[in-house]
């Protein structure tokens, strides 16, 4: 007979997640957008950055975007043409209402896609 342990029934989502910036997964996907898929799509991220515009995207659910890497424009774009933003989505209305733009901001997110080569993380909270 098997022994069951009380780790063996707690769910997944149970380890820690995986501590990284705005900035080097800005970096990741500038660099190589499947590498970068790869090394972040399959866990849970705690992702650190400073937030550069808080919106609504086309269903008006809250979008913030924090400043990646090599922005040196300020425009989302390096200058090699990649975009630099790093999309949260998946905060309540009311938790974004709280923030303002250029607070430092930590999220745990669930998971991480890619639109129009930058990355965007969903299934986000404070």
């Amino acid at each position: 007979a098997g022994k069951t342990t009380a780790a063996a029934d707690e769910p997944a989502q149970a380890s820690p997640p995986t501590a990284v910036t705005a900035a080097e997964i800005s970096g990741a996907f500038q660099e190589n957008e499947v590498k970068a898929k790869r090394d972040y799509g399959d866990r849970r991220l705690q992702v650190t950055g400073k937030i550069k515009e808080i919106a609504l995207d086309f269903a008006d659910r809250p979008s913030i975007k924090l400043r990646g890497a090599n922005d040196t424009h300020g425009m989302g774009i390096s200058q090699a043409g990649k975009m630099t933003d790093v999309t949260i989505s998946g905060l309540s209305e009311d938790a974004a209402a709280q923030l303002s733009k250029g607070e430092d901001i930590t999220v745990i997110c669930d998971e991480i896609t890619e639109v129009m080569g930058g990355p965007v993380l969903s299934g986000c909270t404070i």
